[in-house]
């Protein structure tokens, strides 16, 4: 060993013996060469680096030994890249360590550290750093300044959190942090988009639940983005992520959020604290396990919307009444057996859907119903419960046998379409309803003689499709107060108005439209729909101008409007370029209108009996 400027061995490793010796020493020969020093599992307590006497070493391993301390002259070893000391009893570093600048990789697994040393934050070049099984409760913000770090190892330790400037780490592949006390991940988490491992086994975490961890990676940071999504959008999207329940802290952390999406998982339960949610106005639970909602989410009074359908559900809670904002209720496909009282409550609802067949007090009835079509009662029936659904059904049964059905005062908003399919009526009761219109389908009932529509005020036209129900003798409409037909026409008899409606009905098909001394002061609105129309005749009427919906029908070829009141005529003619034929003699004109003279395809124009000077 001569001329080598080797150093004695440490104490520890001349008390093993010669060839413990020999062996050092060829390490440390090796070294020289590879760059690579090799000093583990000697017992070491110490290590003097001016002993080693060679230059450039990049990676040194001491890791297994029996080391408490570090000396400072590690700092010495300016190319070292790697660092192992990982299996000694080690619990704080030199200040000096803070020069090796080069250093990627450091290694302090199983030691005894109850914090991260300080100087590491200077290691700005660090991408691999692992302190496994030691004593750190807690990660300094500082660390946030490795932002070259890919990989973090800092399992079995004492964390319950992690710093708020780990976000920073976004060339972060791999995170390891197993068997903590971590019971959530922050948010923040979200930005890790190169995170390809996440270990987070043996912690209390409750968020993510276990089902999404066991998903991997991806899914997990996934559900974490949503999470954080829906703190500035108030929208929480959590379909399709196998859950089995719904967090409680998710709720907890997002009471303000207006849309709550669950669909397309296992939950069987949700929780009470759904009562939290004060804003929520839909929430979509769909295809899950529920077998019930709580009573709690009757609470939740600004909800608008809640779609339930395809779980397990038998039942409502008595509080849904309380919903009265609601105005989307969809439950069908769940086996529900009665429905709660207050239902009723739930007036502003205009899409309902549920399984009305599955109800026990409609399955006793044998009434004949289904859950779509013409079978399924309105919706205001369905709210009623199921004496109301039994009763409504009875009436259409009735209805088909007497030839008469009543149904007055059921809060119907349309005519059910089950009365269109009962085409022996001769008698048809809709009293005191919410009506806004009548369908076009009523022509089908073409042996019907009386309708009565008695107190439906918010019905304002009878559709021109009625005209075909020539059987009609008997029509009742007080307390109603329709546009179409006009008043005028309204005081004829039945017979009468069916032939004005009929009137416009015929209009659709051949064009023409003849309402002449019919006593009107305005062109009816049911008019302006027929914009195919080619010849119009208003002649001897009482109407002072045509409104600008007039416009609707420049398709008009022939135009006669004789011995009205009109004072002048609109510009909106001159778009009539079809128009030919324009009559407006015995008016109250006193000059030409100048439009007439913009009207290029006029061919004939009758104008005399006016006041023109």
């Amino acid at each position: 060993l001569d001329n080598n400027d080797l150093k004695p061995p440490p104490a520890e490793v001349v008390m093993k013996g010669t060839s413990e010796v020999l062996a050092y020493l060829r390490r440390i020969m090796g070294a020289r060469d590879s760059r690579a020093l090799e000093l583990s599992f000697l017992d070491l307590r110490s290590f003097p680096v001016e002993y080693l006497g060679i230059n450039g070493v990049k990676d040194l391993s001491l890791s297994d030994n029996q080391l408490e301390t570090l000396s400072p002259d590690i700092a010495l070893l300016v190319d070292l890249k790697q660092l192992w000391l990982q299996n000694n009893k080690l619990a704080t570093l030199p200040p000096s360590l803070r020069s090796l600048t080069k250093l990627t990789l450091l290694c302090l697994d199983n030691n005894k550290f109850e914090l991260i040393p300080p100087m590491v934050r200077y290691l700005t070049n660090i991408k691999q750093l692992s302190m496994n099984d030691n004593l750190m409760d807690e990660l300094p913000a500082s660390l946030g300044d490795l932002d070259q770090l890919e990989s973090l190892s800092v399992g079995g330790n004492r964390l319950t959190v992690f710093p708020e400037v780990f976000h920073k780490w976004t060339c972060l592949t791999e995170l390891v942090v197993s068997k903590n006390r971590i019971s959530e991940l922050q948010l923040q988490f979200e930005v890790l988009t190169s995170l390809k491992v996440l270990n987070l086994d043996g912690n209390l975490l409750v968020s993510p639940p276990r089902e999404v961890l066991n998903q991997g990676t991806p899914v997990t940071l996934e559900y974490i983005k949503r999470l954080k999504t829906a703190r500035e959008t108030k929208v929480l999207d959590l379909c399709n992520f196998e859950l089995r329940g719904i967090p409680v802290e998710v709720i907890v952390n997002n009471s303000k959020v207006r849309e709550l999406k669950l669909s397309e998982n296992n939950i069987k339960v949700v929780p009470p604290e759904i009562k939290m949610c004060k804003d929520m106005q839909h929430i979509q639970i769909d295809h899950n396990l529920l077998n019930e909602l709580p009573n709690e989410i009757g609470q939740c009074v600004s909800l608008t919307s809640l779609d339930a359908n395809n779980n397990h559900m038998r039942a409502l809670p008595a509080a849904i009444g309380r919903l009265t904002n609601v105005t989307k209720l969809h439950l069908h496909d769940n086996p529900i057996q009665s429905l709660p009282p207050d239902l009723k409550r739930l007036t502003n609802i205009v899409d309902l859907r549920i399984k009305i067949t599955e109800l026990a007090g409609v399955r006793a009835s044998g009434a004949d119903l289904d859950d779509s079509g013409p079978k399924l009662p309105p919706m205001e029936i369905v709210l009623r419960g199921e004496d109301a659904i039994v009763s409504y059904a009875g009436k259409l049964r009735d209805g088909k046998m007497t030839g008469k059905l009543d149904l007055g005062e059921l809060g119907l908003r349309n005519v059910p379409g089950a009365v269109m399919e009962i085409p022996t009526l001769t008698s048809l009761r809709l009293d005191n309803n919410k009506i806004r219109g009548i369908p076009d389908t009523i022509q089908q009932l073409e042996n019907l003689k009386t309708l009565s529509l008695n107190g439906c005020s918010r019905l304002t036209a009878l559709p021109i499709k009625m005209g075909r129900l020539t059987n009609l003798t008997r029509l009742q409409v007080d307390g109603v107060s329709l546009v179409t037909p006009p008043k005028v026409v309204m005081q004829w008899e039945v017979e009468d108005v069916m032939d004005y409606l009929a009137r416009f009905d015929e209009a659709e098909t051949l064009g023409i439209l003849d309402l002449v001394a019919v006593g009107l002061a305005t062109v009816p609105v049911e008019t302006f729909a027929l914009t195919e129309l080619l010849e119009l005749n208003i002649s001897e009427n009482k109407i002072i101008e045509l409104p600008p919906e007039f416009a609707a029908l420049s398709s008009l070829e022939q135009l006669i409007m004789d011995k009205n009141n009109l004072q002048t005529l609109p510009l909106s003619l001159v778009h009539f370029t079809r128009l030919n034929h324009l009559g407006i003699e015995g008016n109250g004109l006193t000059q030409l209108p100048p439009v007439i003279c913009m009207m290029s395809s006029l061919v004939e124009l009758h104008c005399g009996g006016n006041r023109f000077t």
